[in-house]
């Protein structure tokens, strides 16, 4: 993802990390993305998509199951 120099990591920096945190990992069977937030994002160049926030108690028993699934496959 560099160039030859090595100069030019900052410019990548920021889609490096959001691949990383998109990727599935084994450990945890998910993606840290959606383990930390309970959802996958949308990534689209040119997304036109509205954005539609779950009620808060739904929200939170997603995370709480996303959460118990993790320590579940860590153990």
């Amino acid at each position: 993802m560099v160039s030859y120099q090595q100069d030019d990591l900052m410019q990548f920096l920021l889609l490096l990390k959001f691949a990383y945190n998109n990727t599935i990992h084994s450990s945890i069977d998910t993606t840290p993305f959606f383990a930390s937030y309970g959802f996958h994002p949308q990534f689209s160049v040119n997304s036109t998509c509205a954005f539609v926030n779950p009620l808060a108690e739904e929200y939170t028993q997603l995370l709480k199951e996303v959460h118990h699934d993790v320590s579940v496959n860590l153990s």
